[in-house]
């Protein structure tokens, strides 16, 4: 899945709205480092998908995440793809966001889990 400026603008107002998180600058750059994180904690709990099933698909956590990572959930959860796929694609949509974000003057806090330092 490519994220484009368009979707990555749009789970940028998810979360902004979700967090109350308004206006511009930090906290952008806020609302920037929440989707990444919100990916994050996803991509941590990839070795147990029946924890994965519980919280984003049983209990609605799938409405916390943005659009590309519930797709990457859906398909790992339901076998589609396996776990080395499940993480690399996480990975890259990771990249993307970041590069989209830096695109647009958006600096999130980097993170050591995906791509940070």
């Amino acid at each position: 899945m490519k994220i484009t400026h368009e979707q990555a603008v749009k789970d940028l107002e998810q979360i902004m709205g979700k967090f109350e998180t308004l206006g511009k600058g930090t906290n952008l750059d806020r609302a920037a480092q929440l989707v990444i994180q919100s990916i994050e904690v996803a991509y941590r709990r990839l070795d147990k998908p029946r924890a994965l099933q519980l919280i984003y698909f049983e209990m609605g956590g799938i409405n916390q995440i943005p659009p590309a990572a519930a797709t990457i959930l859906k398909r790992y959860v339901t076998r589609e793809i396996d776990l080395d796929t499940a993480r690399s694609e996480f990975e890259e949509i990771v990249k993307q966001y970041k590069t989209v974000f830096e695109e647009r003057g958006i600096t999130p806090e980097e993170s050591s889990v995906l791509g940070g330092k």
